[in-house]
């Protein structure tokens, strides 16, 4: 699936009511419901996630830099991310290192929460690494990801 079908507009039958153009000025767009965007999106994800199992690939030392830019000077990433749209034509980056990153340190936090209510089992620490990274914060990036590509899709910026 190309990235120009994901991002593709249906029109609706015309209407004679003013209403019948949506805000951004063209002919509306259809609305996908929550399993349309996750169908559509799988393809996309494949070679993101065949990278995350690469660990010679990823670029950690850009990812980290990210990170400490994010909370110190937000705005350094946000100017990175727009040279990235103007030269490779996407906003994200290619490279999972950041996710593995943000997956990892939510290990080792979710290993000092056991430490800090005293388990005892090895077992419970797993249980906690577990559903730390796959149970919350493996889902709620999808959700959030999905939000955000409903979202944009109601309300698309207008071309200048």
């Amino acid at each position: 699936m190309s990235r120009s079908s994901f991002f593709r507009e249906v029109e609706e039958a015309p209407s004679s009511s003013p209403s019948s153009f949506s805000s951004h000025g063209g002919p509306p767009m259809k609305e996908l419901t929550f399993c349309e965007v996750w169908s559509q999106s799988q393809p996309l994800m494949r070679p993101f996630l065949r990278r995350a199992l690469r660990v010679s690939q990823m670029d950690f030392e850009t990812a980290l830099t990210e990170m400490v830019s994010l909370l110190t000077n937000p705005g350094l990433v946000f100017k990175q991310a727009s040279y990235r749209k103007q030269t490779k034509g996407r906003w994200s980056r290619d490279d999972p290192a950041f996710a593995v990153c943000q997956a990892g340190f939510l290990g080792v936090a979710m290993l000092a929460t056991g430490a800090a209510l005293r388990a005892r089992r090895v077992l419970t620490y797993a249980y906690l690494v577990v559903a730390g990274v796959a149970v919350h914060w493996l889902p709620a990036g999808f959700l959030a990801r999905t939000r955000a590509t409903l979202l944009s899709k109601r309300h698309p910026r207008k071309k200048k």
